[in-house]
Formats: C-alpha cells, structure tokens, sequence
C-alpha cells in the first residue's frame, strides 16, 4: 500500500483516473482509517517516504502522538 499512497501523493504523477480507481479499490487490501492515518503522517511530513515503508496502524498512531 505504501508505493500506491506514494503515487497518489507525487505531483509529478497527479491522475484523476489513479485517484478514482484508488478511491474504489483501496477497501480491498486496506481501511479507511489506515489510509487517513497515512494521509495525516504525511500531512506532517511531506518527506515521508511511504513506498518502504511497511504501513503499521499502531506505528502511525504514535507518529501522529509524537508531533
């Protein structure tokens, strides 16, 4: 999920046709809450880089708790 939130989030790569398909599909292999979670550590540092990282609910939690 990461490297797809990755190309979703590159503004050298915006698609509407990505986002959509993204916004239809992303209930198959993942939860809202997992996806605003990724949204808001990024929000906080836009350097993140989501493609290696392994996404962990738990983990977003306490980076969001820390800044």
């Amino acid at each position: 999920m990461g490297r797809l939130l990755d190309r979703l989030l590159d503004p050298r790569f915006q698609s509407i046709d990505f986002l959509n398909t993204f916004l239809l599909t992303y209930r198959v292999f993942t939860t809202g809450v997992t996806v605003v979670a990724v949204l808001r550590c990024v929000l906080r540092d836009p350097n993140l880089r989501l493609s290696n990282l392994k996404i962990d609910l738990e983990l977003m939690q306490t980076l969001l708790e820390e800044k």
